[in-house]
């Protein structure tokens, strides 16, 4: 298998383009109108999760169009909007794939770190493409907090819900330890599938405790372009009921409150359009699904769904969605 670079399509943004990096879900910085600002530098992802409630990883075959944004690009943005949030920011790196992935992860951390707003740099991945020197550098850089994705510790079992047969639990675990001793504070993010890996969960949550890690279970749900698992999902009162088994039998808090974590409310940046509005944008690049392209006006990338235009048009669409400042629209 070659590189994850390799991928059929690799779109990359940078200041050259001038392509906005607020607006897209998939790339850029998202804003939820809290202190947390989702920052996310590429799509791509190097594995196939059986649950992946987008799709992603090498053998999706609905992305067969990737991202990537120039750190220095990135970070230009992200003052920008720290400029407007103000100080005791959160930032999540986060996305659609695994920023793991992304090759210029330490630049990118060391940037954001070096911005006074933010009082926490905080990463999620599924840790494959990092490794203890890796960890060890990051921490310098002034990562503060990993969010590692985690099911299970039994190895043919964790391959099959990783969707890798060279996924390696065993490497993983002796990262989790690295990552508690670097200083790094490690939050273990098990989807929970009902039916399949109870004993997996359990596993996570005793070796949680042993090596000083919180954890955060996530709740299996089925999304419309996300792949499903052989289970079906909780409601969200039975989820919660046996989270709370789960605490008393393995003293472990795992219902946590947004303020837990140092999430608060905080104004969102302006929203430039209202939902049903018709303007015009400039097609600038594919989106991350077919039939999606990323258009821009008002300084705002649209994404612009069942369009066949090309790079360098001037379309029309009408505005579909405008919720978190994520813009869809429609050819209109």
């Amino acid at each position: 298998m070659g590189s994850i670079l390799d991928a059929p399509l690799i779109f990359s943004i940078d200041s050259s383009t001038q392509i906005p990096l607020l607006g897209a879900i998939h790339f850029g910085i998202v804003d939820r109108g809290t202190n947390l600002l989702q920052i996310r530098p590429t799509t791509l992802c190097n594995m196939n999760c059986v649950f992946c409630s987008t799709d992603a990883g090498p053998f999706s075959n609905i992305h067969l169009k990737h991202t990537l944004v120039d750190p220095s690009y990135l970070l230009s943005w992200v003052s920008r909007v720290c400029s407007f949030k103000g100080d005791g920011l959160i930032a999540h790196i986060d996305g659609v794939g695994d920023p793991g992935t992304y090759p210029w992860l330490f630049e990118l951390i060391s940037g954001i770190s070096s911005l006074n707003s933010f009082e926490e740099v905080a990463l999620q991945t599924n840790g494959n493409m990092l490794s203890e020197p890796q960890i060890s550098r990051l921490a310098q850089a002034g990562l503060s907090k990993i969010h590692l994705s985690i099911h299970g510790l039994d190895t043919p079992q964790t391959k099959y819900l990783m969707g890798m047969p060279g996924y390696d639990i065993s490497r993983i675990l002796r990262l989790c330890e690295h990552i508690v001793s670097s200083g790094i504070s490690l939050w273990l993010n098990p989807v929970y599938l009902p039916g399949i890996n109870e004993k997996g969960v359990e596993d996570v949550l005793i070796f949680a405790r042993r090596i000083g890690a919180s954890v955060g279970l996530q709740r299996y749900n089925i999304h419309r372009y996300g792949r499903k698992a052989s289970c079906k999902p909780q409601s969200l009162w039975k989820f919660r009921q046996q989270l709370r088994q789960w605490e008393c039998r393995f003293s472990l808090r795992l219902l946590h409150a947004p303020h837990d974590t140092g999430i608060v409310r905080r104004p969102s940046f302006p929203i430039v359009f209202q939902r049903g509005e018709k303007v015009y944008a400039n097609i600038v690049g594919p989106g991350w699904f077919s039939r999606q392209m990323i258009g821009v006006c008002r300084n705002r990338a649209i994404t612009i769904e069942n369009c066949s235009n090309v790079i360098g048009d001037l379309v029309r669409v009408k505005i579909t969605s405008t919720k978190h400042g994520i813009y869809l629209a429609e050819l209109s």
